[in-house]
């Protein structure tokens, strides 16, 4: 099944990296870019993503987490094993990145085991 909020697509490259995706709600997702454009990219996650729908604003922070500026972001499309987003010219009212003020803690399966990120409310 795919979630999709339709709009045009850019010019797509190949381009592998590992990125963490965090959310307001505290949810992050760390996985595999595929391919990327000036206005987004996919990130393969795995799995299904959970607790995370579309529209929601984020950072995608590149790894490992907290070494540099995060981009803002928000959720175009979900699929059973990644999430697209939209890169955003500037963060919306009240979104702030846990993870760059030193807030480490996030939800999300596959975190502990990098060492970066830890389980729990954040």
């Amino acid at each position: 099944m795919v979630s999709d909020m339709y709009c045009d697509r850019a010019e797509r490259i190949s381009f592998a990296a590992r990125v963490l995706l965090e959310f307001k709600n505290g949810v992050c997702f760390i996985g595999i870019t595929n391919d990327i454009s000036e206005t987004g990219v996919f990130v393969d996650i795995g799995y299904p993503p959970f607790q995370v729908d579309l529209e929601d604003p984020g950072f995608l922070h590149m790894m490992p987490a907290g070494s540099g500026q995060p981009m803002v972001c928000r959720v175009k499309r979900i699929t059973g094993d990644g999430i697209a987003v939209q890169f955003l010219p500037g963060s919306p009212v009240g979104l702030t990145t846990k993870l760059s003020m030193g807030r480490r803690r996030c939800v999300g399966h596959g975190n502990a085991s990098l060492g970066m990120v830890s389980g729990g409310n954040p």
